[in-house]
């Protein structure tokens, strides 16, 4: 177990008094209609999973996943798990994600962030804003996989 991986866990698990994580806003848009986030995220660090409540769209990040320099993000929706890999840490200091989904099309203002070799029933895109900096799209392929979860 790395260093990383264990602080996270001591976070997640036993969080001292008057100290509280980072709290990040989830919106998913899925073909430009607003879809209720689910009840948790499944966020992984050198391997090591943890769930965490996702609560009105909002979820709790410790800050020390800001310094881990890879993070996969996992959601599961209904019909469909989504996975975000290699995402850096700072990533989650942005207050604001909003995960855009399409099945055929992203809408206009959004379609030309997506690589034209992604195929965009596979594919999402992740923007992050803050009010501290400049908002970033992150565009990913093959992260949409079928669940049997209705």
């Amino acid at each position: 177990m790395t260093t990383c991986t264990a602080i996270l866990l001591a976070a997640m698990t036993s969080t001292p008094a008057g100290i509280t994580g980072h709290h990040v806003q989830l919106a998913i848009v899925l073909n430009g209609q607003a879809v209720q986030a689910p009840e948790h995220a499944t966020i992984i660090v050198d391997g090591t999973a943890v769930d965490v409540p996702i609560v009105n769209g909002v979820f709790e990040v410790p800050p020390e996943i800001a310094l881990a320099d890879r993070v996969d993000f996992g959601i599961e929706l209904p019909g469909e798990k989504i996975r975000i890999p290699r995402l850096r840490g700072g990533k989650f200091l942005a207050p604001d994600w909003t995960l855009l989904l399409a099945d055929r099309r992203y809408e206009d203002e959004y379609q030309s962030e997506l690589p034209s070799q992604f195929k965009v029933k596979r594919s999402c895109l992740l923007l992050f804003d803050s009010p501290d900096a400049e908002p970033t799209i992150y565009a990913v392929d093959n992260c949409r996989t079928r669940s049997k979860k209705e």
